[in-house]
């Protein structure tokens, strides 16, 4: 038996980008407590985080534990597993309104229309509208990054 989700549009993020390349192909009995440990010192070396290590080791623990508990396997190679010593991620600051303001005023030219693709994309995912994303939905008129106007 292959290690599978019933519905992908319900699969973990942590089962689709870590576990699934790395131990996905292989037929449970076939997965040893070495191949969990080598997935997890991968996500460890790609400095992934402290926080998607423990995700994907719990996931891969209740998977195994699913498997041993309709007799699929007789042990879980996720069973004690030690986490790899892995730095935690420093927390995403995000800039200041004067920040911003002087991010957008001296925007010009290529990185202009280039910043102002990004960030129109991600306006359209903000839930709540703020001052900084007011002020960055005004700054984002034609005749500011397309003098000659939208071509």
């Amino acid at each position: 038996m292959v290690l599978r989700f019933a519905a992908p549009p319900l699969t973990p993020p942590a089962y689709r980008i870590h576990i699934k390349p790395a131990i996905g192909a292989q037929k449970l009995q076939h997965v040893t407590k070495r191949g969990v440990e080598t997935l997890l010192g991968k996500i460890a070396d790609a400095n992934e985080g402290k926080s998607t290590l423990e995700r994907v080791l719990i996931l891969t623990h209740e998977l195994f534990v699913e498997a041993v508990e309709n007799g699929y396997l007789v042990k879980n190679p996720a069973r004690k597993i030690q986490l790899p010593r892995c730095e935690d991620h420093k927390e995403t600051q995000f800039l200041e309104e004067q920040q911003m303001r002087n991010l957008l005023e001296n925007t010009q030219g290529r990185e202009c229309k280039r910043f102002s693709s990004i960030l129109s994309k991600r306006l359209l995912k903000i839930n709540r509208l703020g001052p900084i994303a007011d002020m960055m939905i005004s700054w984002f008129s034609p005749m500011r990054c397309w003098p000659g106007g939208l071509k």
